[in-house]
């Protein structure tokens, strides 16, 4: 680790049983330090409007109500995870059901004739 500065941070004892309790339930996030720095981070970008995305990631705002739905739906085993409903979500509207079949029918048909 580099070299930084130290500096120390009043937090009351709700803010703090809240971190640790997040902490606990999600080891990879590492220490309160890592956590702490990790929080800042990405309230910058977002305040910023920094999205740092690959070829194929889109970054969208949502509604507290639509995240709600959606955690809600992978909490209930709809989905694996939010990225999974939205991608359900995107493609129920974009690929056309009969498309889907016909794809479907056509792969189908394709494999048969490979096992003849």
């Amino acid at each position: 680790m580099d070299e930084g500065k130290i500096i120390s941070l009043r937090m009351g004892t709700e803010e703090l049983q809240t971190m640790d309790d997040y902490l606990q339930q999600h080891p990879e996030m590492g220490g309160r330090s890592l956590f702490i720095r990790s929080a800042i981070r990405a309230y910058v970008d977002r305040d910023a409007d920094v999205a740092q995305t690959h070829k194929n990631e889109v970054a969208v705002r949502l509604a507290n109500a639509e995240i709600d739905t959606i955690d809600s739906m992978v909490e209930d085993g709809i989905y694996i995870d939010r990225s999974d409903a939205i991608r359900s979500m995107i493609r129920e509207k974009i690929v056309s059901t009969q498309l889907t079949t016909e794809l479907a029918q056509s792969k189908f048909t394709a494999a048969s004739s490979l096992t003849r």
